[in-house]
């Protein structure tokens, strides 16, 4: 009960149907699809041994925790799941051996790793996935257990089995460009949050100029809409105006927004004002690198 407790709790965790994320909902299409198979395998042929069978069904479950488990905690590691993906591929064929060869129903809970190699990079990684799969189902048939009678020198390939690939390359397929809508729509989000965001500081920067008089205060909020428009690290808004009406007075404002590891303080100040003092007559926009600070501009 404690481990299907947990078990439960890791799928709440870490499988979100709101992620729209196609490794997410392939998580959730895993445990589906071996639900069905494991269903068809126990009140079906081949004519084995239930205690077979239900430890077939036991160890599958268990193999798909651990992979989803292990597979998420890769992290960023793309070669990392390339070799889970793989080594699970060549299981699932050997499995094939003891569950019927390729009228195994076992053999459709297969194409779970050929899927979820489609979200992986380069694009060809899943269809050499999926050609590994059968070639090794193929070879691997005329050694099954309680499947039919096969000859035993069968052929790779043969006209009656044909069916399989198409299958498999069309669910390949389906998934590849299932896979390429999601992204796209999932970049078009995030485009059309930071719009929404942009406007939203546009709107908040004009509400509080029009109300602020203090220009240290007006220059400390540009610089944090700036940053915050722009999408930079850091921002450095630097002004200087005349105080005054009988004798008009020069003062500087300026503020700094971000993190103070990025571009410290004194790599900057001394640069940018004597910059600003030669500039103040003819003011352009000028690209300044400052020394000591590599491939910051």
């Amino acid at each position: 009960m404690r481990f299907l407790k947990d078990h439960l709790g890791f799928l709440k965790k870490n499988l979100y149907w709101d992620k729209l994320e196609l490794a997410s909902l392939l998580g959730y299409y895993r445990y589906i699809s071996l639900l069905i198979t494991s269903a068809l395998y126990l009140s079906g042929p081949p004519p084995s041994p239930l205690y077979l069978k239900a430890g077939v069904c036991f160890c599958l479950l268990l193999e798909a925790f651990l992979f989803i488990r292990f597979y998420n905690n890769e992290g960023g590691s793309t070669w990392g799941k390339k070799l889970f993906l793989f080594v699970e591929t060549i299981g699932l064929a050997f499995i094939l051996i003891l569950t019927g060869g390729l009228d195994s129903p076992f053999l459709w809970y297969a194409i779970n790793p050929i899927l979820l190699a489609i979200t992986l990079a380069p694009a060809y990684f899943c269809w050499a996935l999926m050609g590994t799969f059968l070639f090794s189902s193929f070879l691997l048939h005329q050694f099954n257990i309680y499947g039919p009678d096969v000859p035993e020198v069968s052929l790779v390939f043969w006209p009656d089995r044909a069916y399989l690939v198409v299958i498999f390359v069309l669910s390949t397929l389906g998934g590849q460009l299932f896979n390429f809508f999601i992204m796209k729509l999932s970049r078009q989000a995030q485009i059309m949050e930071k719009q929404i965001q942009h406007i939203k500081s546009l709107y908040g920067a004009v509400e509080v100029f029009s109300h602020n008089s203090d220009p240290q205060e007006i220059v400390s909020l540009f610089a944090s809409y700036s940053r915050a428009l722009t999408g930079a690290k850091k921002v450095i808004v630097w002004i200087e105006t005349e105080m005054g009406l009988s004798e008009p007075e020069k003062k500087s404002y300026f503020a700094v927004r971000g993190p103070r590891d990025v571009f410290p303080e004194e790599s900057w100040y001394p640069y940018i004002k004597k910059e600003f003092e030669k500039k103040q007559h003819a003011p352009e926009v000028n690209m300044q690198s400052f020394p000591g600070v590599k491939g910051q501009k």
